[in-house]
């Protein structure tokens, strides 16, 4: 057996490679790339023309530290651990089926107060935490509606 049908059969198929192991690849490869090609003049005959440093990488932990926006980056995983965790408890398919007593009111009416419980909710907490929220639900009481 070849080291690619290996690597196929346990990695890719069973899903334990996927789009976020791709980005943190390529940010690793950031941090081990050096930012400058000094490293290419090591071997001059000059001794003056050789590095003295070693060259950092193209990002630094200090970098990421001073210019990241942490406080959104934990908006966006407490928002998409909020839906995870109301998904996989069955939360929004609790709510979903309770709120099938609206069958019989019409679409546009729920599309409105729908819309107005969003807008009101999300002057209170983020976005993306109401979005993850409310779209799993929205999607069990449209599947009950029918």
């Amino acid at each position: 057996m070849y080291f690619n049908d290996i690597c196929a059969n346990n990695l890719v198929l069973y899903r334990h490679v996927k789009d976020s192991t791709a980005a943190a690849g390529v940010t690793l490869l950031f941090f081990i790339l050096p930012s400058k090609l000094d490293f290419l003049r090591s071997f001059d005959a000059d001794p003056v023309n050789r590095p003295t440093k070693p060259s950092p990488g193209m990002i630094t932990w200090k970098m990421i530290n001073t210019k990241m926006h942490w406080s959104l980056i934990l908006v966006l995983g407490g928002g998409f651990a909020i839906s995870a965790g109301s998904t996989t408890s069955n939360l929004s398919s609790i709510l979903g089926n309770a709120l099938t007593i609206l069958k019989s009111i019409n679409p546009f009416a729920i599309l409105f107060i729908v819309c107005l419980f969003a807008e009101t909710i999300t002057e209170l907490t983020s976005n993306v935490a109401i979005a993850n929220i409310i779209l799993p639900v929205l999607a069990e009481m449209v599947r009950n509606f029918n």
